[in-house]
């Protein structure tokens, strides 16, 4: 009876915390769910009664537990029973096989059992406390996860547990050198599958991320399209208005300086010039470039220490794909604009075009502060925009450079 005492505590905990520590996997709030503990109460002893193998009865309460503790989707929880079972598991044979190569080990299987158990509860616990603020994260992830990826990690942690299995049956006294030998060759198999299944995981993982990010700028082009074409709308029609009043504006100048009204001729032809800018189309030859900045431009014209300048358009025939262009282009656009909205003082963007035959030149340019190369480094190492600008740049035989000098950072890009 203390054997199912060790177990049902002990094993439960070690459920609990993985299930709600680290899955991050919420508990139910009504009091029914402690009816599930009549399972042990009334199961334990009749397993023991009728000499049944307890597998089943000990495999049920894994699911059981899951279904009436944790608020979550059936599915999900039957994931999350699943994958903490073979954890678990492999988590526990792991530490026997450790345990029982240490010499003060105990030969009393009951409190070898203990000792292993709460061995394995503790090293879960510890876990629970490192990964308590990125609970929610890694329950997003899991409840994000798609059936291929749950299947390829329940497959990599199930070869873990194999692996470790082959391990603990390895190190038993009373097994003959065949099965030893066959034990050490499960473990040779089990190792390559676990190889494998990390390699696809971290494969499927990285594609996962690639297609979102790629879906992202694929749905950020399709927004500044739409807003571009309507500031084209919008701003020709300002255009029109003002070609109409355009000699009301003349004979209004004319009339100032008749009385020679130096003053408000300047602030006349201020607001003139003023609203010719604020209609100004931008055009560097390629719709999608245009795009982004000019979404950039009227994102920062209500600031007035803003000031900008286009040189330059791209060839008619553009060796590059529209994803291409987006990736590189909208990133670079996009860091300026976050930079010159995170700055005080005056604020300078510049884009400068070049071309000759197939080559292009372009060079990217804005204020920004002493650490705008670190954040450079800091973003290639932890975001996908900076990586993939370069990997475009690459695909095509291209380069690119980050430079700062006399508080500008410049982005040189030639393909």
């Amino acid at each position: 009876m203390s054997e199912w005492v060790v177990w049902s505590s002990i094993e439960t905990v070690k459920y609990f915390l993985v299930i709600y520590g680290i899955l991050g996997f919420q508990v139910k709030k009504t009091r029914i769910k402690y009816i599930v503990f009549l399972y042990l109460l009334l199961g334990i002893p009749l397993v023991n009664y009728n000499h049944w193998d307890p597998i089943f009865f000990k495999t049920a309460w894994i699911f059981i537990f899951t279904e009436s503790f944790f608020d979550n989707t059936i599915n999900k929880k039957f994931c999350a029973a699943m994958l903490s079972y073979f954890v678990i598991d492999f988590l526990d044979m792991l530490v026997w096989s450790v345990y029982i190569n240490v010499p003060m080990s105990s030969s009393n299987i009951i409190v070898e059992k203990l000792i292993c158990n709460l061995i394995g509860a503790s090293v879960w616990f510890v876990l629970t406390c490192f990964l308590r603020y990125k609970r929610r994260i890694i329950n997003k992830i899991f409840s994000d996860m798609s059936a291929k990826m749950f299947i390829a990690l329940l497959m990599l942690v199930f070869g873990m547990a194999i692996m470790a299995a082959c391990v603990q049956f390895g190190l038993l006294d009373d097994i003959s050198d065949r099965l030893r030998k066959i034990a050490m060759f499960g473990e040779m198999i089990c190792l390559f599958w676990v190889v494998t299944g990390c390699i696809v995981f971290v494969y499927m993982v990285y594609s996962k991320k690639q297609m979102e990010y790629e879906k992202k700028m694929d749905m950020l082009l399709y927004d500044r399209k739409n807003r571009y074409y309507e500031q084209i709308i919008r701003k020709n029609e300002n255009i029109k208005a003002f070609h109409h009043d355009l000699q009301k504006h003349i004979r209004i100048i004319n009339t100032f300086c008749e009385k020679q009204d130096i003053t408000s001729i300047q602030n006349y032809i201020y607001d003139i010039t003023k609203c010719i800018q604020n209609n100004k189309i931008v055009d560097t030859g390629n719709e999608i470039v245009n795009c982004f900045i000019d979404y950039m431009i009227e994102g920062m014209k209500e600031d007035l220490q803003f000031h900008y300048e286009i040189k330059g358009c791209f060839p008619p025939d553009l060796k590059m794909t529209d994803k291409d262009i987006c990736v590189l282009f909208a990133n670079a656009i996009e860091n300026a604009q976050n930079t010159l909205k995170s700055i005080q003082g005056e604020k300078y963007f510049a884009m400068e075009i070049k071309h000759y035959r197939e080559k292009i030149f372009v060079t990217i340019s804005n204020t920004a502060q002493e650490d705008a190369l670190a954040q450079v480094n800091k973003k290639e190492s932890g975001h996908y925009g900076i990586r993939n600008m370069k990997s475009v740049v690459e695909n095509y035989n291209g380069k690119i450079h980050f430079t700062y000098k006399d508080k500008m950072f410049t982005v040189e890009i030639d393909i």
